[in-house]
């Protein structure tokens, strides 16, 4: 039920983001269609994904497909950042991005997979954030793995919430309490993908210190 209703608006948004890049509608600036474009594979990624997620809950086997390559995670954050920078923008939130001094090593990842991963980490943070404060992203090479995290001073999370939280159709109570729609499958997901990357993520969310999201992936698998 869940991922009919989510595909029937992101199909919607398909055909209108193709109409506005094919100028049946008006015409654009070069920088202006280039936001076009990442927003209709933005698109496209979710709708993939919700196949995916329609075929694994008809067979209850949660088994995604995923196409291994090279991928250098520190221009996929930065992608996936400016793409929502207008939106952080609209809520006054600062976006900082700290960056190791040291050179990124690549790893072997499915791009697209990996794209929704930074992609729901960082609109999350940008969703439940209160207006004008700041969202941390911190990026750390060790000698074995890769660290990506986020920091917000919002929450979503009170009491027992943690033990749930990346159960499918699962939402903080706070998060349930608030005017933000969501369907609990985000956090689900992304732990779903991170550890069929032999990777692990971690959630903290608290009204003092707010919320962390921790992703740590293995330079060698």
């Amino acid at each position: 039920m869940i991922v009919h209703e989510l595909r029937t608006p992101l199909s919607g948004t398909k055909w209108t983001l193709k109409m506005l890049l094919d100028g049946d509608l008006a015409h654009f600036s070069d920088d202006q269609l280039h936001i076009l474009r990442e927003g209709y594979r933005s698109n496209e990624r979710m709708v993939n994904l919700l196949e995916e997620l329609s075929r694994a809950n008809k067979a209850q086997v949660w088994n995604f497909q995923y196409t291994f390559e090279p991928v250098n995670i520190e221009e996929l954050i930065e992608e996936t950042m400016t793409q929502f920078l207008p939106a952080a923008r609209a809520r006054q939130l600062s976006i900082k991005f700290q960056r190791p001094t040291q050179e990124v090593p690549l790893i072997d990842a499915d791009v697209a997979k990996m794209t929704i991963v930074t992609e729901h980490i960082i609109e999350n943070a940008i969703k439940y954030s209160p207006e004008g404060s700041d969202i941390l992203l911190h990026l750390q090479v060790t000698d074995t793995n890769i660290i990506f995290s986020s920091q917000n001073l919002g929450t979503t999370l009170s009491g027992g919430d943690h033990e749930k939280i990346f159960q499918k159709y699962s939402r903080g109570s706070l998060a349930q309490a608030s005017q933000i729609p969501g369907t609990g499958m985000g956090l689900f997901t992304v732990k779903k993908i991170i550890e069929d990357h032999q990777g692990t993520v971690t959630f903290i969310s608290n009204t003092e210190e707010g919320t962390r999201v921790e992703v740590v992936l293995p330079l060698e698998k």
